[in-house]
């Protein structure tokens, strides 16, 4: 999946973790580990206040 489609689908969430990541791209947990850190070096999203969790950023929108 690629990164502009995985955004477009985490909109509908507040807050997400790999477990939605990998729900919704269908990838392992090791890729949507990988995916998150990477969209955040992007600042495409950022980190939420629960552990493990990020949130959007205004800039992916």
């Amino acid at each position: 999946m690629e990164d502009a489609e995985l955004l477009q689908r985490l909109e509908g969430f507040e807050i997400f973790g790999p477990a939605i990541v990998q729900r919704i791209a269908h990838f392992g947990y090791d890729k949507a580990v990988d995916t998150l850190s990477r969209l955040q070096s992007q600042k495409l999203i950022s980190p939420a206040a629960e552990p493990n969790k990020w949130t959007l950023t205004s800039k992916a929108m």
